[in-house]
């Protein structure tokens, strides 16, 4: 690519510590109140935003969320929410390590790449939602909005989207939706586990809304099962 895809720094963190990793050199470790610290100056790339909050102990941590990037570049398609997940439902090379905060840099470029990719499946109807979302000031839409150029003709969107794959009722279902609040995410949830419940199935769901979040980022965790002891935790993790 001719263009310069990615200027922003990645921020890891797990039970065995947090790196950092800028988009021109190699993962540095550094300490929680540094982490925090940088991440509340400038928006960081990061893989499930709620965990990282949560795993910092700050609450408020905003960024540029890969699930959020995974569920517009590629609508209906599963992938586990997790480094490992997002590079095998990516096709590109895992983290080598925890420390390996690079990872989450290589998997925004190919992200990214994509929609400059003629035969990219997503493309009907990409511009009016990247449009819409750009308006709720979306994270990655300036990103994106570079490189999504405005259809020559009328699209067609709603029978050009891929069918999802339905897992067995025997396996248990973990499901998470990420979006911008004020559009609907937790009402996801609430159908679903309301149509759980009407087939006398297990159901968990959880919510990530905060205060005043109408515009911020939103997540939802759904858990399915046939038995409620299958379900010993609500949080997909």
């Amino acid at each position: 690519m001719g263009r310069q895809v990615i200027t922003f720094s990645a921020l890891a963190a797990t039970h065995a510590g947090v790196w950092i990793a800028p988009p021109d050199g190699p993962a540095v470790a550094v300490g929680r109140g540094e982490a925090i610290r940088r991440a509340a100056d400038t928006p960081h790339i990061l893989l499930n935003a709620p965990v990282i909050a949560s795993r910092l102990g700050y609450p408020e941590l905003g960024g540029l969320d890969l699930l959020e990037l995974f569920a517009f570049i590629h609508p209906a398609r599963f992938a586990v929410p997790t480094p490992r997940g997002l590079a095998a439902a990516l096709g590109i090379d895992p983290p080598t390590s925890d420390s390996d905060a690079g990872f989450l840099l290589r998997a925004a470029r190919a992200l990214v790449e994509t929609v400059d990719d003629p035969a990219w499946p997503a493309r009907h109807g990409a511009f009016g939602i990247l449009q819409a979302l750009s308006r709720q000031r979306w994270s990655w839409a300036p990103l994106l909005v570079k490189r999504l150029r405005k259809p020559e003709a009328p699209e067609l969107q709603l029978h050009d989207l891929p069918h999802p794959v339905v897992p067995s009722k025997e396996e248990v279902c973990n499901i998470i939706v990420n979006g911008i609040g004020g559009t609907g995410v937790v009402t996801v949830g609430a159908i679903l586990g309301m149509a759980a419940h009407l087939e006398a199935r297990a159901c968990t769901v959880i919510d990530n809304t905060g205060i005043a979040r109408k515009g911020g980022a939103v997540s939802i965790h759904v858990r399915l099962a046939e038995r409620p002891d299958e379900l010993a935790s609500t949080r997909i993790v």
